[in-house]
């Protein structure tokens, strides 16, 4: 029908960097201590299954470094597909945010989205655009996701080619499944397979979103 708006209903971890991606949470982590064995926490982690050395490799990552010190932001982004060089590799992003933020309740949400011929990624902090965009040297292709997975809290699989090799991770000691655990709290996880506009982010980071995929293709 015509009033369904736009979208699609293939893959709901669909990553067509053109029309962009979202991500939207709530999070707290209290006291923010850096773990031994897990310096790098994971918020979101989606992999299509495959290797990094294959055609078809792409990945979406979300994590914090409980490692930063001062008004240093904890929050690092990957976006990888398969061409060597593309996207970003653990980017710091956020302006104005420290690990103090994290010990109180805040919306944030990424979105993901190809501009010109770059690559940009923009951070909100309670639907408010923050100063901080990230710019890629080069646009992203849109990651095949045949095979593609999402995990909320964790990493679903070793984050890059030597540890697929070696056995280990940069995140924690083992690429186990559940490795990089999240010692925090997260509520109201929303993706999206599109840019979501400021004015969209600025409307509904604190209330319903309503729309199911019925009725909404978006959605």
């Amino acid at each position: 029908p015509s009033d369904y708006g736009q979208g699609t209903r293939e893959s709901n971890l669909k990553c067509d960097f053109d029309k962009g991606v979202t991500i939207e949470f709530w999070l707290t982590t209290g006291s923010f201590i850096p773990l031994a064995k897990t310096e790098k926490q994971v918020i979101v982690d989606i992999w299509n299954n495959e290797l990094t050395s294959s055609t078809d490799y792409g990945r979406i990552t979300l994590a914090l470094n409980s490692a930063v010190t001062g008004d240093n932001s904890p929050f690092i982004i990957t976006a990888q597909g398969a061409t060597s060089g593309s996207g970003f590799t653990s980017a710091s992003i956020g302006s104005g945010i420290s690990r103090d933020t994290l010990q109180s309740w805040h919306h944030y949400a990424v979105t993901l989205y190809n501009s010109s011929s770059q690559l940009r990624a923009e951070f909100y902090v309670d639907g408010v655009i923050n100063d901080d965009t990230l710019f890629a040297a080069s646009t992203l292709s849109e990651l095949p996701s045949k095979n593609m997975m999402g995990r909320v809290g964790s990493l679903l699989y070793s984050p890059s080619a030597s540890a697929e090799v070696a056995g280990g991770t940069d995140l924690s000691p083992t690429i186990l499944v559940g490795a990089g655990k999240l010692n925090g709290s997260l509520d109201e996880f929303r993706f999206w397979k599109v840019r979501r506009s400021a004015k969209e982010i600025g409307r509904h980071w604190n209330t319903q979103v309503r729309g199911g995929v019925n009725s909404d293709i978006s959605n």
